[in-house]
């Protein structure tokens, strides 16, 4: 979204060039803007949600062009706006708040159509609605706390059995890490760190920090591929914590001002290694680092149309020294997959050559004449065992994995995402 000053806010599109950076469509024609935001990708095209004087604030969908710019559905007729919040993917539909003004605020999935834009379910009866928050996608299920006055806290809705259940516990904070789900729980022990599968049975607390009552408060949750780095409170503020979602595995990694005074901000991941905003009494606030916290995963680019083929870790988890992790890929029919390895590039521009699907992005340097062929097979789906050596050497190494599909028909070549696996030990330090 930007203000062209002009149009007010309003959606654009680019293709990473100046001739190529353009108003996408004025939703809201003139000077009032229609403030698009919480943009998501459902297949090739994207949701979000935007304000026209007509309809309100409500739900769109747009293909990348004008003409595909379009309002899905007026879930709450007329110029009152619906209040959607917290468009998250599942599969092949979105799901997000919203209220249609009879059910009150409630649970809702959109495929991108308007027939395909419903209610998904009353969660709380009587038009009184509830407060849906800290949506996050977990495999088939979709996370989000509630304040339902029978379950108040932490939900979870299986796409593909239509079922909700209460996970037993109240929580913020949702960070996913591989099938897991961290988050800060609140339970008699205080705010501690808990984890889900997004089962009750697989809902627990981790460790409680700080026993009693008090609870550590963890916060700021990253995650780092095979667990979660955390600030947390045990003697003093700004601790920083990693956890693999176990007791043992929980460990504390540093304290840059034991005194406390100023709290971590900004953390994030970046090739293996964790950045953060910190203090310490003799350098005051500066741009800290801490080595890799453990091994990790990134997608790279996207895969190419129309198949979408896809490449991955199995069970999502990273390259971790001294294991074999599996890459699995998935691709059309009537094509033989090419699995490429090479050197960390970033992910070029859509390629335009002749048989060649638009969409896909060269993330291993194929172009460049530096990707090697790993495995070759004909088979639609197909896994690649990757021995990871237990050599300490390697640590903070970058892989980069693609795999081409190319087949006799049409299109001849489709490329699947990229992978970057970062090679790391099985726990911080």
């Amino acid at each position: 979204s930007a203000d062209d000053g002009t149009h007010g806010n309003e959606p654009w599109v680019t293709d990473g060039t100046a001739p190529g950076t353009v108003l996408l469509r004025d939703v809201n024609p003139g000077a009032v803007p229609s403030n698009p935001q919480q943009f998501v990708a459902l297949g090739t095209r994207v949701l979000f949600r935007a304000n026209q004087l007509a309809t309100g604030e409500e739900l769109w969908i747009s293909d990348g062009t004008p003409a595909g710019t379009q309002l899905v559905r007026d879930i709450r007729p007329g110029p009152s706006s619906s209040g959607i919040w917290g468009l998250t993917r599942v599969g092949a539909h979105v799901y997000f708040a919203a209220n249609d003004g009879v059910t009150g605020n409630e649970l809702w999935q959109s495929d991108g159509t308007a027939a395909g834009t419903v209610l998904v379910a009353e969660l709380q009866a009587g038009g009184n609605g509830t407060v849906l928050d800290d949506f996050l996608a977990c495999g088939d299920r979709l996370l989000f706390e509630s304040n339902l006055w029978t379950a108040p806290g932490l939900h979870a809705y299986d796409t593909t059995t239509g079922t909700r259940t209460f996970l037993g516990v109240a929580g913020h904070s949702l960070t996913r890490s591989e099938d897991r789900v961290f988050f800060s729980g609140i339970s008699a022990n205080g705010r501690e760190l808990w984890i889900t599968d997004g089962t009750p049975a697989g809902t627990q607390e981790v460790v409680d920090l700080v026993p009693g009552p008090t609870g550590s408060d963890p916060f700021r949750l990253v995650d780092v591929g095979n667990g979660v780095v955390f600030e947390a409170t045990t003697t003093t503020g700004g601790e920083l914590w990693f956890s693999d979602g176990t007791p043992a595995g929980t460990v504390h990694l540093c304290t840059p001002d034991p005194a406390g005074n100023v709290a971590i901000d900004e953390t994030t991941l970046c090739n293996g290694h964790l950045f953060f905003l910190g203090h310490t009494p003799a350098a005051g606030r500066e741009l800290m680092w801490l080595p890799t916290p453990g091994a990790s995963k990134r997608d790279l680019g996207g895969a190419s149309r129309p198949d979408l083929p896809t490449l991955g870790f199995a069970a999502g988890a990273p390259p971790t020294l001294g294991t074999t992790v599996d890459l699995v890929a998935e691709g059309p029919s009537n094509h033989l997959g090419v699995l490429l390895g090479g050197d960390a590039v970033d992910p070029t521009a859509p390629l335009v050559l002749p048989g060649l699907v638009d969409g896909g992005y060269d993330t291993v340097g194929l172009l460049l004449g530096q990707a090697i062929t790993l495995a070759v097979s004909a088979q639609p789906s197909w896994s690649w065992p990757l021995p990871v050596p237990n050599t300490a050497s390697l640590e903070g190494l970058g892989l980069h994995f693609q795999v081409l599909w190319v087949g006799a028909g049409a299109p001849t070549f489709q490329w699947s995402n990229g992978v970057r696996g970062t090679l790391g030990p099985a726990l911080a330090h």
